[in-house]
Protein backbone atom coordinates (compact mmCIF):
# COMPACT_ATOMS: atom_id res chain seq x y z
CA UNK A 1 0.00 0.00 0.00
CA UNK A 2 1.14 3.54 -0.74
CA UNK A 3 1.02 6.66 1.31
CA UNK A 4 -2.07 7.98 3.06
CA UNK A 5 -2.12 11.77 2.74
CA UNK A 6 -4.43 14.11 4.67
CA UNK A 7 -5.40 17.19 2.67
CA UNK A 8 -7.49 19.72 4.61
CA UNK A 9 -9.91 21.36 2.16
CA UNK A 10 -12.11 24.42 2.18
CA UNK A 11 -13.30 27.01 -0.33
CA UNK A 12 -10.03 28.96 -0.33
CA UNK A 13 -7.44 29.35 -3.08
CA UNK A 14 -4.85 28.18 -0.53
CA UNK A 15 -6.57 24.83 -0.18
CA UNK A 16 -6.88 24.42 -3.94
CA UNK A 17 -3.21 25.33 -4.43
CA UNK A 18 -2.11 22.69 -1.89
CA UNK A 19 -4.33 20.05 -3.51
CA UNK A 20 -3.04 20.95 -6.98
CA UNK A 21 0.58 20.87 -5.78
CA UNK A 22 0.04 17.43 -4.30
CA UNK A 23 -1.59 16.03 -7.44
CA UNK A 24 0.97 17.52 -9.83
CA UNK A 25 4.21 17.20 -7.85
CA UNK A 26 3.86 14.59 -5.11
CA UNK A 27 1.21 12.07 -6.14
CA UNK A 28 2.39 8.50 -6.55
CA UNK A 29 0.29 5.82 -8.29
CA UNK A 30 -0.56 3.98 -5.08
CA UNK A 31 -1.30 7.03 -2.89
CA UNK A 32 -4.63 7.53 -1.17
CA UNK A 33 -5.96 10.83 0.14
CA UNK A 34 -8.18 11.85 2.98
CA UNK A 35 -10.09 14.98 2.01
CA UNK A 36 -10.75 16.61 5.37
CA UNK A 37 -13.23 19.46 5.58
CA UNK A 38 -13.61 21.15 8.95
CA UNK A 39 -16.75 23.20 9.11
CA UNK A 40 -17.53 25.82 11.67
CA UNK A 41 -20.92 25.58 13.30
CA UNK A 42 -22.77 28.78 12.48
CA UNK A 43 -23.34 31.19 15.34
CA UNK A 44 -27.04 30.97 16.04
CA UNK A 45 -28.45 34.08 17.73
CA UNK A 46 -30.96 33.46 20.51
CA UNK A 47 -33.03 36.52 19.58
CA UNK A 48 -33.38 38.65 16.49
CA UNK A 49 -34.82 42.00 15.55
CA UNK A 50 -37.23 40.27 13.17
CA UNK A 51 -38.67 37.80 15.70
CA UNK A 52 -38.17 39.71 18.96
CA UNK A 53 -38.11 37.53 22.06
CA UNK A 54 -39.17 34.34 20.25
CA UNK A 55 -36.56 31.96 18.91
CA UNK A 56 -35.39 32.88 15.36
CA UNK A 57 -35.93 29.38 13.95
CA UNK A 58 -36.19 30.63 10.35
CA UNK A 59 -32.84 32.39 10.64
CA UNK A 60 -31.27 29.25 12.11
CA UNK A 61 -32.64 27.10 9.30
CA UNK A 62 -31.33 29.52 6.69
CA UNK A 63 -27.84 29.64 8.27
CA UNK A 64 -27.66 25.87 8.60
CA UNK A 65 -28.90 25.36 5.04
CA UNK A 66 -26.27 27.78 3.76
CA UNK A 67 -23.57 25.89 5.68
CA UNK A 68 -24.75 22.54 4.29
CA UNK A 69 -24.79 23.84 0.71
CA UNK A 70 -21.32 25.35 1.07
CA UNK A 71 -19.92 22.11 2.51
CA UNK A 72 -21.56 20.01 -0.22
CA UNK A 73 -20.14 22.26 -2.94
CA UNK A 74 -16.61 22.01 -1.51
CA UNK A 75 -16.75 18.24 -1.07
CA UNK A 76 -18.27 17.66 -4.53
CA UNK A 77 -15.51 19.69 -6.19
CA UNK A 78 -12.63 17.78 -4.59
CA UNK A 79 -14.32 14.37 -4.86
CA UNK A 80 -14.99 14.91 -8.56
CA UNK A 81 -11.38 15.97 -9.15
CA UNK A 82 -10.08 12.85 -7.38
CA UNK A 83 -12.37 10.67 -9.47
CA UNK A 84 -11.20 12.34 -12.69
CA UNK A 85 -7.56 11.79 -11.69
CA UNK A 86 -8.34 8.27 -10.40
CA UNK A 87 -7.03 9.07 -6.92
CA UNK A 88 -8.44 6.81 -4.21
CA UNK A 89 -10.04 9.04 -1.61
CA UNK A 90 -11.84 9.12 1.67
CA UNK A 91 -13.84 12.19 2.67
CA UNK A 92 -14.29 13.33 6.24
CA UNK A 93 -16.40 16.12 7.69
CA UNK A 94 -15.39 17.30 11.13
CA UNK A 95 -15.98 20.27 13.37
CA UNK A 96 -13.69 21.85 15.94
CA UNK A 97 -10.50 23.86 16.08
CA UNK A 98 -8.96 23.21 12.64
CA UNK A 99 -5.36 22.60 13.72
CA UNK A 100 -6.43 20.18 16.46
CA UNK A 101 -8.76 18.26 14.14
CA UNK A 102 -6.15 17.99 11.38
CA UNK A 103 -3.54 16.59 13.79
CA UNK A 104 -6.06 14.24 15.42
CA UNK A 105 -7.26 12.78 12.10
CA UNK A 106 -3.71 12.34 10.80
CA UNK A 107 -2.78 10.44 13.94
CA UNK A 108 -5.97 8.36 14.11
CA UNK A 109 -5.80 7.35 10.46
CA UNK A 110 -2.03 6.74 10.66
CA UNK A 111 -1.43 9.13 7.78
CA UNK A 112 1.95 9.35 6.12
CA UNK A 113 1.79 13.13 5.73
CA UNK A 114 -0.37 16.26 5.69
CA UNK A 115 -0.36 18.61 2.71
CA UNK A 116 -2.00 21.97 3.32
CA UNK A 117 -2.05 25.54 2.11
CA UNK A 118 -0.94 28.65 3.91
CA UNK A 119 -2.59 32.05 3.84
CA UNK A 120 0.76 33.81 4.01
CA UNK A 121 -0.09 36.03 6.96
CA UNK A 122 2.51 38.55 8.00
CA UNK A 123 3.94 38.31 11.52
CA UNK A 124 1.52 40.85 13.00
CA UNK A 125 -1.64 39.20 11.61
CA UNK A 126 -0.35 35.74 12.52
CA UNK A 127 0.17 36.91 16.12
CA UNK A 128 -3.40 38.13 16.47
CA UNK A 129 -5.25 35.70 14.22
CA UNK A 130 -3.17 32.59 14.67
CA UNK A 131 -2.08 30.32 11.90
CA UNK A 132 -3.60 26.90 11.34
CA UNK A 133 -0.62 25.74 9.28
CA UNK A 134 1.82 26.93 11.96
CA UNK A 135 -0.11 25.11 14.69
CA UNK A 136 -0.23 21.92 12.61
CA UNK A 137 3.51 22.16 11.90
CA UNK A 138 4.26 22.34 15.62
CA UNK A 139 1.77 19.75 16.87
CA UNK A 140 1.53 17.08 14.17
CA UNK A 141 2.88 13.61 14.73
CA UNK A 142 3.43 13.18 10.97
CA UNK A 143 5.37 15.25 8.41
CA UNK A 144 3.60 18.37 7.16
CA UNK A 145 4.07 20.10 3.82
CA UNK A 146 2.80 23.68 3.74
CA UNK A 147 2.27 25.10 0.26
CA UNK A 148 2.82 28.87 0.42
CA UNK A 149 0.79 31.43 -1.50
CA UNK A 150 2.16 32.58 -4.87
CA UNK A 151 4.93 35.19 -4.80
CA UNK A 152 5.63 34.52 -1.14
Amino acid sequence: MGRLVVIPIDESENSQRAFDFFTSELLRPDDQVILLHIYQTPHLPSVSFATGASLPVDEWQKMISTQIESTKKIMDHYERTCEEKKIPKQTLLETGKPSDVICKIAKEKQATMIVMGSRGLNAMRRTFMGSVSNDVLHHSSVPVMVVPPPNH
